[in-house]
């Protein structure tokens, strides 16, 4: 979503006027409205300081927040967004399921399994293809992954906390991102933005 101008600034019980243009640069429908939202972004509570984290190579948050009390739709969300379209258990040898990536034209997608340092390539009806790949370039183990298009990447948690691009075929390594601020703490989540070749990763540890 894009806004011109990027910030439109009013008075308490006061009636301004302005013109925002708004743009999509996004493949889905734009769907917006006006509505009072708080002035800082809500996040979950922490029950623990941020520095506390017993374990910052956890595969789970369990322990560290509290429940969340504010988990309304906003009125503008398409009733859609987020439904369940498919499921199915993960396939054996699969022991744990933690990060999958979807390979697109190949009707293909890889799972991440922790406990084995290995990833797992599946139907998207959850068959099993026998094809896997080890991961013993993660210092713990592997984490969320994406795919670009061409190479799926995946977060490795400990070690220089960096994100591996990997052939998805055969597993190999064929590069990496491991500088920036985020390496500092190992991180969890990854995704990918083709629209402007941009790469979103983030965690737990220290809650960015």
């Amino acid at each position: 979503l894009g806004s011109e101008p990027a910030h439109l600034d009013g008075c308490p019980w006061a009636v301004d006027l302005g013109i925002r243009d708004l743009s999509n640069g996004g493949p889905g429908a734009l769907i917006f409205g006006v509505d009072e939202v708080m002035g800082i972004q809500p996040r979950l509570e922490r029950l623990e300081a941020d520095g506390a984290a017993s374990d910052p190579e956890a595969m789970t948050t369990e322990v560290l927040y509290a429940e969340n009390v504010n988990s309304a739709r906003s009125q503008f969300l398409p009733d859609s967004v987020g439904a369940v379209v498919k499921s199915w258990i993960s396939p054996l040898p699969i022991a744990v399921t933690w990060g999958i990536g979807a390979i697109h034209g190949a009707g293909e997608l890889v799972i991440g399994d922790p406990s084995m340092k290995e990833d797992f390539v599946v139907t998207t009806e959850g068959l099993a293809t026998g094809k896997s790949y080890r991961t013993q370039w993660a210092g713990q183990w592997a984490a969320d992954m994406t795919f670009d298009g061409e190479y799926i990447w995946q977060v490795n948690v400990g070690g220089d906390n960096g994100v591996y691009k990997l052939n998805p075929e055969t597993g190999a390594v064929a590069g990496s991102m491991r500088t920036g601020a985020w390496t500092s703490a190992a991180q969890r989540g990854l995704a990918y933005d083709v629209n402007d070749d941009t790469f979103f990763v983030g965690g737990w540890v220290d809650d960015q």
